[in-house]
């Protein structure tokens, strides 16, 4: 099963995000992310069968954080805005870095897939199939200036459909309050 670690975001900032994504599908073609797909990747694992899955699931299990908050910082687009094709929420959270490094270093022996960039913490709001510029867009979407909490950190299974992916939760590690 294709596999992702994420941290789960609260209905509040999907909820606003929503907004930002409603506001820009005049502006912008684009793919948009469900509501209820948003959340921030710390790790995409690939192809796992059930024995990697379960290591997987070991790993978050012994995860020590706890909540914390973190703030959507601005609107930004890879690779560059004059030929954006992800279009996405930067956000501003240090403990999600921390997090990045323990389940990175942990499943390296799982899985041997290691991301090519640095870790940047973000929600994907949108895939263009045509890179688009948006260098005039950016830096003039207003972002919610509120405090949210990640509360969990979740083993996905992302199958993917003609209609887009489809998450299934198979593990949610609880942080501590």
């Amino acid at each position: 099963m294709r596999c992702f670690i994420a941290a789960e975001i609260p209905e509040e900032a999907k909820y606003s995000l929503a907004d930002i994504q409603t506001s820009l599908k005049v502006k912008v073609k684009a793919k948009w992310v469900e509501k209820e797909n948003l959340h921030i990747t710390l790790k995409f694992l690939g192809e796992l069968d059930s024995r990697k899955v379960n290591l997987v699931q070991k790993v978050l299990e012994e995860l020590k954080e706890k909540q914390f908050g973190f703030f959507i910082k601005g609107i930004g687009c890879f690779p560059q805005p004059d030929k954006a094709k992800v279009l996405f929420a930067q956000c501003n959270c240090l403990p999600l870095f921390g997090i990045y490094k323990y389940i990175h270093k942990k499943t390296l022996r799982i899985n041997k897939t290691q991301e090519k960039r640095n870790f940047n913490p973000h929600i994907t709001l949108a895939r263009l199939k045509i890179p688009q510029n948006i260098s005039l867009l950016l830096g003039k979407i207003p972002v919610p200036k509120a405090e949210y909490k990640i509360k969990r950190i979740t083993l996905f299974e992302s199958q993917l459909r003609k209609e887009g992916p489809v998450y299934f939760k198979i593990f949610t590690k609880n942080l501590a309050e």
